[in-house]
């Protein structure tokens, strides 16, 4: 690694950052001490949100963390609610919106109520999805119906709906 690599200066922020080149980034990092707990709890809560049940549980049993907190998505490890939402995202990878907006709604009927940019984001998927099957009528008809009466609702949707229409 040369000397110019190791003092690049990143020019695309507003702050001008300097970033640090991969020695400097070895050195700062042999610096840090992190607790073999607290990592066990970072692995664990990876392992949670993208939904590798059996690996949640060899590392558990491997490692004894047990408990596991997961702020905002689960309370506990819960190998039924994670087989649940690894339900949910493989019917939104295979464009089953609707579907998963019922399973969403068995497994929390608040979630979508709570999260209006969860919601609006799962209609955003299925306008494509209408969109993606060729049915025109039916997707300019789902927009108006669907997509900009949830934005009227919620302030932030609102201008992220008109930011984007300036881009």
């Amino acid at each position: 690694m040369n000397q110019e690599n190791e003092n690049r200066i990143n020019l695309n922020t507003e702050t001008k950052s300097r970033l640090i080149g991969f020695t400097k980034w070895n050195e700062e990092l042999s610096k840090l001490r992190i607790d073999r707990g607290d990592m066990n709890k970072i692995v664990m809560n990876y392992l949670i949100i993208e939904g590798h049940k059996e690996a949640v549980e060899k590392f558990t049993k491997e490692t004894g963390v047990e408990g596991i907190i997961n702020i905002n998505i689960l309370a506990d490890y819960d190998a039924e609610l994670l087989e649940k939402r690894m339900k949910v995202r493989s019917l939104i990878v295979c464009g089953k919106i609707d579907e998963a907006i019922n399973e969403i709604n068995d497994i929390n009927s608040e979630i979508l109520e709570n999260n209006p940019y969860i919601h609006f984001s799962l209609q955003k998927q299925k306008l494509i999805e209408i969109i993606k099957s060729n049915r025109v009528e039916e997707a300019l008809s789902f927009a108006q119906n669907k997509l900009f009466p949830i934005t009227q609702n919620n302030v932030l949707l609102a201008y992220l709906k008109l930011g984007k229409s300036f881009i």
